[in-house]
């Protein structure tokens, strides 16, 4: 059902696709994010990485904090002097239009070779430099800047000249101006995912590594600095030195609420757009993020929605499953930290876009290894307790599907039946979570009780014989019980509850049911 409009009634366009904080606060329906401003001048850190997924605003705001700081020519206040942050006082109003500031982004370096990829780069920074055409005579920058400068203009740098372009750029602005200038690089980690996919990843993250260094390290000519990407590429130690370096990311409570829509500003958005009574929808297909504690919808999958007229489907589409933790597409609903300082997340898909995207995008992809057919016949054997119809099933998907049994361990395995159930529907899939005395391997909590529960647990050895997989089969089968993994279940009143001990070896498999 479409939202029904007065037609006297004028309301601001949706900002599909718009970046531009100037357009988007003056022309469309801008969701203020300017307390982001005093969130950061608050503390004041060096240089801040900020990690977000695809969409959720990284650009804009970017955008926004380059609208408000530069120097330029003209009085911008009047993008700000309606927003939150010119109602926080004379302090933070001192630092508007302030800064000269280098702007860069790499979210359209998207090439097959490295080649292709230094090409753009240095189109990137000379389109910088023309920005700043001031410093082509000014008085003080001396021969030697100049000629810098005119080589990063032309694009006639060579490697080791464009990776000094930030720290180049930097000192020729800070002896302009006499105020050291702001760095924002927006989308750094794209020219990099993009050199692992095509085969150059060392010679990018080589020179990401220098320009970084020169421009962010110890550098007296940097005011402050701001970064965006979807992961902090931690490997390579592309930050490697940089102490002056905040990372805020999905779990970080910090500027948790500027990146993404909050609950509030969903309900404004729909009221303004007619759609009051669609905010349970909304919850249900663009909810369930969780950036730090705060509560986030998709921000780019909101206004598509009211731009399609409330009519919900999967705005948000093609995506690398491996990174759908680190870019935010899987909830964290329980994070501890490791001895070594990462995270160990317990997550969950966060709404139905994503499930369908999950569906569309992984799952059917694969229908060449687990056709159709094949999944709803590990779906009835499952839920009506016939190992042996299981067991022959796996058998047939491993000897189908996988050519490398001599060399699998229990992990692959375990994501082998794993990608298997999450095609069940009716139930809740989870994995590795505690229940009674340890951990199970794989629980199918029912959504209603006409379904059973069920707990698999799985074991795996090398050169086993046909009687010890059986053996192993019901040592995971014993392991279920003994460990009371059906506990959670037993608490929600499940009645029937099937357990299966799964034995693998090579390309075979053994099914113990109890």
């Amino acid at each position: 059902m479409a939202v029904i409009r007065s037609e006297k009634e004028e309301r601001l366009p949706l900002p599909v696709g718009i970046s531009d904080y100037r357009l988007a606060s003056l022309e469309y329906y801008y969701v203020d994010k300017t307390m982001m401003i005093k969130e950061f001048l608050d503390e004041r850190p060096m240089v801040s990485l900020f990690t977000r997924p695809r969409r959720f605003g990284k650009t804009l705001n970017m955008n926004m904090l380059r609208t408000f700081f530069e120097q330029t020519g003209e009085d911008t206040s009047a993008y700000f002097k309606d927003k939150k942050i010119w109602g926080c006082g004379k302090k933070y109003r001192e630092y508007q239009g302030k800064y000269p500031v280098i702007f860069v982004t790499f979210k359209d370096v998207k090439f097959e070779t490295w080649e292709e990829t230094f090409a753009a780069l240095k189109d990137v920074f000379s389109k910088e430099a023309y920005r700043h055409m001031e410093l082509q005579d000014s008085g003080q920058c001396d021969a030697y800047d100049k000629r810098r400068f005119e080589r990063i203009l032309a694009g006639e740098v060579n490697e080791v000249e464009l990776s000094g372009a930030l720290a180049d750029l930097s000192r020729m602005l800070h002896r302009h101006w006499g105020t050291a200038p702001i760095i924002i690089i927006d989308e750094y980690d794209i020219p990099i995912q993009q050199g692992y996919m095509s085969g150059y990843y060392g010679q990018v993250i080589l020179f990401m590594r220098n320009l970084f260094s020169g421009g962010l390290k110890d550098n007296r000519h940097l005011s402050y600095g701001f970064l965006t990407g979807v992961p902090r590429v931690a490997k390579e130690s592309i930050f490697s030195g940089l102490n002056n370096l905040a990372i805020y990311s999905v779990l970080d409570h910090k500027y948790s609420a500027y990146f993404g829509f909050t609950p509030e500003e969903v309900r404004e958005m729909a009221a303004y757009y007619g759609g009051s009574d669609r905010y349970e929808e909304i919850c249900e297909w663009y909810d369930g993020y969780r950036f730090g504690r705060t509560e986030i919808f998709n921000p780019w999958s909101v206004i598509s929605y009211f731009h399609n007229e409330c009519e919900p489907r999967s705005f948000w589409q093609s995506t690398i499953y491996s990174f759908l933790l680190v870019a935010g597409y899987l909830k964290p609903i329980k994070a501890t930290v490791s001895f070594d300082g990462d995270f160990m997340c317990e997550v969950t898909l966060p709404n139905k876009e994503i499930a369908f995207v999950y569906n569309k995008e992984i799952l059917q992809k694969l229908h060449h290894i687990i056709p159709p057919s094949a999944a709803v016949a590990v779906q009835e054997a499952i839920y009506s307790g016939d190992g042996a119809r299981l067991q022959k099933q796996i058998q047939t998907l491993l000897t189908q599907s996988v050519s490398y049994y001599d060399t699998a361990g229990e992990n692959f395995y375990h994501g082998f039946m794993l990608g298997l159930c999450a095609l069940l529907g009716g139930c809740y899939t989870t994995s590795n979570r505690e229940s009674g005395d340890g951990r199970y391997d794989i629980q199918l909590m029912p959504e209603n009780d006409r379904l059973p529960g069920i707990l698999i647990e799985m074991k795996a050895e090398k050169n086993c014989t046909e009687d010890g997989l059986k053996r192993l089969s019901k040592t995971a089968l014993r392991q279920i019980k003994d460990k009371k993994y059906d506990m959670e279940m037993r608490a929600k009143g499940i009645a029937v509850i099937y357990r299966y001990g799964v034995a693998f070896c090579g390309s075979n498999v053994e099914v113990a049911v109890g």
